[in-house]
């Protein structure tokens, strides 16, 4: 069984799966994908119209992992396991549940190979199931479209990670949209939220037209007053939002402009974030404003769950 680049081999004799994929990225970059949690939100998500509720990765021999995805109807699916072998970048090797009658124990044990092929990634995987009859209902059940969705992501993920200029974060939040959007959008909750770990929120002004400006000024006990800003580009009410951005007086001098999108889905009560930040000059620049986000936004987590808890 095969795609144009995917193949998928499943011996007469043996209750295995064997998947080979080609990557155009180096294998420390294809093996950080696979066990970083912000980057396998954005792949690890099988067929279209499914999102991720939740991604642990405790990235480590004898560490666990779990991630919750959540379908269009509503349906959750838990997957889980534990770390066998942690070889970067080379080898890594879990065993793999699903939280569902039959497909908890015994677990699949799979062991995953990262060979550096030209200029690309070799990927060899291999599933070692307890049974044929297990063996065979996992290809049946959809099995190998569910992967190509997933990998088709993934050769979209590695390109923007090996480019260097944009980063992307993936979250749904246990609100509905209304109240996600006010969040991004009112000063009385971005007072509340967007800043890194260690700042506060001195002084925020926003005026929500096309066009018109937000400016947020930061201090940090120790690292100083921080000044960013930038201009509304497009705003589609619980859909879409889209700023500049740009640091115009920090201790570090005046940075470049880029660019935010947040993109909003309604998922029943819960709400899907796309968050999307370009037009970094470098890689470590990007990087830094991704550790940076990835606080601000475990803040806008809490916020919202107080938010629930006082309703």
């Amino acid at each position: 069984m095969a795609n144009a680049e995917t193949i998928v081999e499943a011996p007469a004799d043996k209750p295995v799966i064997i998947v080979r994929r080609r990557f155009k990225a180096p294998p420390d970059l294809v093996f950080r994908a696979w066990t970083d949690a912000e980057l396998l939100r954005q792949w690890w998500l099988g067929p279209p119209g499914m999102v991720m509720l939740r991604c642990d990765i405790d990235a480590r021999k004898g560490g666990s992992w779990r991630m919750e995805q959540q379908d269009a109807d509503g349906n959750v699916y838990a997957f889980y396991g534990e770390y066998l072998e942690f070889d970067p970048p080379r080898r890594l090797s879990q065993t793999f549940r699903m939280d569902m009658d039959g497909l908890r124990e015994p677990p699949i044990e799979e062991t995953l190979e990262f060979a550096e092929d030209g200029d690309g990634t070799l990927v060899t995987g291999r599933s070692l199931c307890p049974s044929m009859e297990a063996r065979n209902g996992m290809i049946a059940s959809g099995m190998e479209e569910g992967m190509n969705a997933s990998f088709d992501r993934l050769v979209d993920v590695l390109a923007q990670e090996h480019k260097g200029v944009a980063l992307t974060i993936d979250r749904v939040f246990d609100a509905p949209i209304g109240l996600v959007w006010q969040c991004f959008t009112r000063t009385e909750h971005i007072d509340r939220w967007m800043a890194p770990d260690g700042f506060e929120i001195v002084d925020q002004q926003a005026d929500l037209t096309v066009g018109r400006t937000w400016r947020t000024h930061m201090r940090h006990p120790e690292h100083g007053d921080w000044h960013v800003g930038g201009t509304y580009r497009h705003i589609d009410a619980n859909e879409r939002l889209v700023f500049t951005h740009k640091w115009t007086d920090t201790p570090n001098g005046p940075g470049d402009e880029t660019l935010v999108t947040i993109e909003f889905v309604a998922r029943g009560n819960r709400t899907h974030m796309r968050f999307t930040h370009s037009g970094f000059a470098d890689r470590s620049t990007r990087d830094g404003h991704r550790g940076g986000w990835l606080e601000t936004l475990s803040h806008l987590e809490t916020h919202l769950a107080k938010l629930a808890e006082a309703a």
